[in-house]
């Protein structure tokens, strides 16, 4: 169940997220909010878009020159006006559950979703973004609650959501040259999982 409550940890040992690992959590977060502009149908956001991918391309070790961007956006296009930008096209027979639960989740952290459904791929992935800013500011001001809250729903997100949809759109699409956009947002959201442990 997508929902968040306050965690303590009995022992209090283990810091919620390791501070060494918070410079390399927040480019992350950068880039997985750059990166989620490129489905938005708003033009002006296909700046915001590359720079995300120029930051992803640096994260992952990837040459930028060797990614067709130019086709994929243009590909993008086409897919943007497709129900694959949808969770609940891959993952449910039951789209308004699902969206429910989305929503229940982001109402958690005072989220609340605009114009797109609860289950298009920009809004989970600035989710993601949104949580690993909070885990960040919440480390930083040693607010171990909220970072703990915010850790399970980055989890949610990663692993009952993103990582459980992700590599079914870059099957569906995979003639595509968005499916390297797609491959970047997996491997971004799998390096967030590794770093959050």
């Amino acid at each position: 169940m997508d929902t968040i409550h306050e965690s303590s940890d009995p022992q209090g040992e283990r810091a919620c997220v390791d501070s060494k690992n918070l410079e390399e959590l927040l480019s992350l977060a950068m880039a997985i909010n750059r990166v989620a502009k490129c489905f938005s149908e708003d033009s002006e956001d296909r700046e915001v878009c590359l720079e995300g991918l120029r930051r992803a391309s640096e994260i992952l070790r990837w040459k930028l020159e060797d990614i067709d961007i130019t086709g994929a956006l243009q590909d993008l296009e086409v897919f943007l006006r497709s129900p694959y930008v949808y969770e609940s096209s891959y993952t449910t027979s039951d789209p308004i559950m699902l969206k429910a639960r989305l929503s229940s989740l982001y109402r958690s952290f005072n989220v609340v979703e605009r114009g797109e459904m609860s289950d298009h791929i920009s809004v989970e992935i600035e989710f993601l973004s949104f949580l690993l800013a909070k885990i960040i500011t919440s480390t930083i001001k040693n607010n171990e609650s909220e970072c703990r809250d915010s850790l399970k729903a980055a989890h949610i997100m990663i692993k009952e959501h993103l990582l459980n949809w992700i590599p079914l759109i870059k099957e569906r699409i995979s003639s595509s040259k968005t499916a390297k956009i797609m491959e970047i947002i997996e491997n971004l959201t799998r390096k967030a999982e590794n770093i959050l442990g």
